[in-house]
């Protein structure tokens, strides 16, 4: 069964915003979704979690990215 989420108007902007400023290619709107949503609901309770276990939050970036080459759109 497939449910519906709904994504608040504030999250939606912030994720247009980090596509128009060419942060994110157009093709990664759902990466981009996912990063304003991490952002506007605190973050900092995902991070502390994690080095509350001894662990970093990773660097968002594509595995080509991380082989350091550019990002084709």
């Amino acid at each position: 069964m497939k449910r519906k989420v709904y994504i608040e108007t504030s999250i939606i902007s912030l994720a247009e915003e980090l596509i128009i400023a060419n942060i994110l290619p157009p093709k990664a709107a759902a990466d981009a979704l996912h990063i304003a949503t991490a952002t506007l609901h605190r973050q900092e309770k995902i991070t502390a979690f994690f080095e509350n276990k001894g662990l970093l939050l990773p660097v968002i970036c594509t595995p080509e990215e991380l082989l350091g080459a550019e990002y084709d759109e």
